[in-house]
């Protein structure tokens, strides 16, 4: 095993270092509980779309503060010369945010933000609070059916082999709520089937055990799923969901640029303008009074999100400087235009100034860059109206292809879902810049910004392997031996293009070599907390700068 981790560490750093447009990491990471208890922290380093596990670090009898968070990112950025490093993204815990925000003062050039997608699912979060009597009413009906084993039976016997079956969502993802309330909408028919006489038989045996179910439930139960109302509700409801969790699930991936972020979050604004909630609000008034306010749920969702956005009280704002930044750089996504607004240039100077050191460096990079964005810049005439062309074509093929396969109208498709597409449509910005423009300092923090991952998705996946690989029965197994476990497993799939339709395959191989050490007399003992750092690497070029939060009214919107 100390062999192979040696190898695969050693063609993983040269695979990285194997070509000057991949030069820029980003540092990844996430904490989270064991199947043992032990806290850990799992980081990856991602350079493009490809994630690399890094460490896994015991928290052990650490305090989980900002000095700590702050204390594991600092050794795990000074494992590499830190000017290869472009950006760290974690959760947006209190303590992670304090700790991202000291790391990026103490270190100029290094940008440090909140995990998108954990701001995505804060906002679905948001909307759930407000929609919570009809979400309650939904996980009722689904928990009613799941924990009665008779009557999900003869659920499942209706709805035969094909279909998808009822579903719940973790409490740790909100994001997954419209999934659950989806699952129902398309079940709602499977249901009224059971209220049908000719099951009396079925439903006297299913509510006449020793764990009978309290008439009022019973009540209930059949009082909402007879409800037509509610069949309309739900719909509804899936309406103003569907644009924050499809774009929930698309910034998941590991392929997704930092700049698509700032204009998914203005489709869905653009969404929630044109939803009605005149459904929702008949349904909840005369059960759930509104205690003489006047707005409406649609009115209540406006203003959750304007809360959000700028971070409102103790809410994490979904806004930072450099998501609109980096959709201002990238040609593919946002046309070339002659004026800019104050909001949008005050932006571009937080971030510019994050990487120069004088007012003179500041002015002339952003002198360089509203010379990039406007119509008339030379170097980039041409290139601008070749991504705008293959962009709009692929966006087109993409879809008619989408349209064709749900059998639906361009009409039908959310600004969001359009945007999506527009997102996969476009190409690599970082291609883009390395290809036309001229070094220069504009053109450094550009491939920064781009080349700068917006998630810390990558790290959730970590820590569903290690749930795998630290099981009950592996408890005695030394972290080290863990660390280097995981890091061959993940790292050799990287490396050998080993694609997802074997990750059974591999994790069976994976767990067989585990059992095969624990009987061979592997290490045993509690875990020192090593998760197998490299080196330490250059610690000079560390500029002190603070860089306040902007204050920010509402999102900037870029015609």
């Amino acid at each position: 095993l100390d062999a192979l981790h040696a190898d695969v560490k050693a063609r993983l750093q040269q695979r990285f270092e194997s070509s000057s447009s991949t030069r820029f990491v980003t540092l990844a990471a996430d904490g989270f509980k064991t199947e043992t208890g032990r806290k850990v922290v799992n980081f990856t380093e991602q350079v493009r779309s490809a994630v690399a596990f890094k460490a896994s670090i015991v928290c052990g009898e650490a305090h989980e503060d900002a000095a700590f968070y702050k204390r594991e990112l600092v050794n795990q950025l000074e494992s590499k010369p830190l000017l290869s490093w472009c950006s760290v993204v974690a959760d947006n815990a209190g303590y992670m945010r304090a700790a991202l925000e000291e790391v990026e003062n103490e270190y100029r050039g290094l940008l440090c933000y909140g995990c998108v997608a954990h701001l995505l699912d804060l906002l679905c979060e948001d909307f759930g609070k407000i929609l919570k009597p009809i979400i309650d009413d939904v996980e009722f009906v689904i928990n009613f059916v799941i924990s009665h084993e008779r009557l999900n039976s003869l659920f499942l016997r209706l709805k035969g082999a094909h279909g998808r079956g009822l579903r719940s969502f973790p409490d740790s993802r909100f994001g997954y709520a419209y999934e659950m309330i989806e699952s129902l909408s398309l079940n709602m028919t499977i249901l009224k089937m059971l209220l049908d006489p000719a099951h009396a038989t079925e439903w006297k045996q299913a509510t006449t055990n020793k764990n009978k179910k309290p008439i009022a439930q019973l009540a209930r139960f059949r009082a909402l799923v007879g409800n037509v109302d509610f069949s309309d509700v739900l719909t509804c409801v899936l309406e103003v969901l569907r644009p924050v969790a499809s774009a929930l699930r698309f910034v998941e991936g590991d392929s997704v640029s930092l700049s698509f972020f700032y204009p998914l979050f203005l489709a869905i604004v653009a969404d929630l303008e044109v939803w009605d909630s005149t459904p929702i609000d008949e349904y909840l008034l005369p059960r759930y009074p509104r205690s003489g306010r006047a707005l409406t749920v649609q009115g209540e969702l406006r203003i959750a999100l304007e809360n959000r956005w700028k971070g409102s009280g103790k809410l994490v704002a979904l806004f930072h400087p450099v998501h609109l930044f980096a959709y201002l750089l990238n040609p593919y996504m946002c046309p070339a235009k002659s004026v800019l607004p104050a909001e949008a240039l005050n932006c571009v100077n937080k971030i510019v100034s994050k990487f120069c050191v004088t007012a003179a460096e500041i002015t002339e990079v952003t002198q360089a860059f509203l010379a990039f964005h406007t119509v008339s810049s030379e170097e980039w005439t041409a290139a601008r109206a070749h991504a705008s062309d293959a962009s709009a074509k692929k966006t087109k093929n993409l879809l008619d292809s989408h349209l064709e396969s749900l059998s639906k109208q361009e009409s039908e498709l959310s600004n969001t879902e359009t945007m999506i597409i527009k997102c996969r449509a476009a190409g690599n910005a970082v291609d883009l810049w390395t290809s036309v423009a001229s070094d220069s300092s504009l053109k450094n923090i550009a491939l920064r910004v781009l080349s700068s991952a917006p998630t810390s998705c990558s790290v959730e996946r970590m820590n569903s392997i290690h749930k795998r690989v630290i099981s009950k029965g592996r408890a005695a197994l030394k972290h080290e031996r863990i660390v280097k476990l995981m890091f061959c497993y993940v790292n050799l799939r990287l490396l050998n293009g080993v694609s997802d339709d074997v990750t059974v395959m591999v994790e069976d191989a994976l767990l067989e070599a585990l059992d095969a050490l624990e009987l061979e007399g592997a290490e045993v003992g509690g875990g020192d907390g090593d998760g197998g750092q490299g080196d330490g690497g250059q610690t000079d070029g560390a500029d002190k700068l603070g860089a306040p939060t902007p204050e920010v009214e509402g999102p900037i919107v870029i015609q």
